[in-house]
């Protein structure tokens, strides 16, 4: 019993280990690298089938999904088994990561894949690599260039435009005659 702390402020009376065995530590390691291994393992085969670089391999992207789901899980029970108490806090903020990861770093990493192929959907032979000729054409288009300058017009007047707004929120703040009138003229 010396190395349990009980915590009585607690309704629960939680009891935290002062030191967390390091076999637990090792297993909550072992977890996290063993399934993000698998999901890392389970992309491969999903390309490599892709490119008809091996015959075996998956109908679906299903089964990178489900790795993808068990590597999320063992993230925070293996944060648990290595910090023990403290661990549980991450689990708050481990759902909104793992979207994150979701839905911005996997449709990036494909669109940046998808950069190299050309890729025609009415096409029955599907995707072909074909490294950087996109790029290439896409820097000798002209409208690409028109794209880009009225996209560089767009953000220099934005950040006008969020400077002028700092700046009236900065002087609204300040302590001036009438701060109240220019608030409510402002809001209406």
């Amino acid at each position: 019993m010396t190395n349990l702390k009980i915590i009585e402020r607690d309704p629960l009376y939680i009891v935290e280990p002062l030191s967390i065995s390091p076999t637990k530590k090792m297993i909550g390691h072992l977890l996290v690298w063993g399934s993000f291994s698998l999901m890392l393992l389970f992309i491969l085969i999903q390309f490599l089938k892709l490119n008809g670089k091996i015959s075996f391999g998956f109908e679906t992207w299903r089964p990178v999904l489900y790795s993808y789901m068990l590597w999320a899980f063992t993230i925070g029970y293996s944060r648990v088994l290595i910090y023990g108490e403290k661990g549980k806090r991450a689990l708050f903020v481990i759902p909104a990561v793992m979207f994150i990861v979701s839905i911005v770093i996997f449709p990036l990493l494909f669109g940046l894949y998808i950069s190299f192929t050309d890729w025609n959907l009415s096409s029955l032979t599907g995707r072909k690599f074909n490294g950087l000729d996109n790029f290439y054409q896409m820097l000798g288009d002209p409208y690409y260039w028109n794209a880009l300058k009225n996209m560089s017009i767009y953000i220099f007047f934005i950040l006008v435009e969020y400077a002028i707004a700092f700046g009236l929120a900065l002087l609204l703040n300040a302590k001036i005659v009438a701060r109240k009138f220019f608030r409510v003229s402002f809001l209406l």
